[in-house]
């Protein structure tokens, strides 16, 4: 609704252009005039920045109940993270985590996060792997992350070992 807003607010941009696919539904007309780009990974997301740069309406169902999981090892979760954020670069502009210092900071408060919903919820006594599992997982996460963020200082042997989805295209 206000063009300005949008184009120097990068955190109202990522909202409008958020959008996933694993439990979505998109008008068969829309989806006709502007289909999925062609790109290796966050097609799901250009695709809803582009409907929405267009004049459509993006609507998200805020009581809907998705079961969809990866069960990533540790450095699977950094790879993947590894390609969302170099993605999110060359795609958005942004960089999901610029400094070592700021990837440490977020994997502590998502653990401490995780460790205190584990508790209220009780999935600590029902899942307890899974929750010794969540500080490797978010701190593979934050690696990935700025991995992802730094300007292009890797070689493309170094992108093709960190990007999950390089190594899923070469088989």
């Amino acid at each position: 609704m206000d063009a300005r807003s949008y184009a120097s607010n990068e955190g109202l941009r990522q909202i409008y252009h958020f959008y996933s696919d694993n439990s979505s539904c998109l008008r068969k007309s829309v989806w006709a005039t502007i289909p999925y780009p062609d790109v290796d990974f966050a097609e799901d997301q250009l695709w809803a920045k582009q409907i929405v740069e267009a004049g459509y309406t993006k609507a998200f169902a805020w009581n809907s109940i998705v079961v969809h999981s990866h069960n990533y090892s540790p450095w699977e979760r950094l790879q993947r993270s590894y390609d969302e954020a170099r993605a999110f670069r060359r795609l958005f502009g942004y960089r999901l985590c610029e400094f070592k210092s700021l990837a440490l900071r977020r994997a502590i408060g998502t653990t401490l996060r995780d460790i205190r919903l584990a508790i209220r919820n009780g999935w600590i006594i029902r899942h307890p792997l899974a929750t010794l599992k969540m500080p490797f997982d978010n701190m593979a996460r934050q690696i990935g992350h700025y991995l992802g963020s730094i300007k292009s200082e890797l070689s493309s042997s170094q992108v093709v070992f960190l990007s999950r989805d390089k190594k899923i295209q070469a088989k």
